[in-house]
């Protein structure tokens, strides 16, 4: 059931995706030190203050 949620992109089997070797995932990365990308911070104007 799981092998289904990927069938929507729509790869060849021969893709990249499926054929290379399996990389650290993020949390994997930024546990063990490595550098990893940083999800950019998006700032709407809101500003709210703590409560503690």
């Amino acid at each position: 059931m799981t092998s289904l949620a990927f069938l929507p992109l729509g790869l060849p089997a021969t893709h990249p995706f499926w054929t290379d070797a399996p990389q650290p995932w993020t949390q994997v990365k930024a546990w063990s030190g490595e550098p990893f990308p940083k999800d950019h911070h998006w700032d709407d104007g809101v500003r709210a203050k703590d409560l503690f």
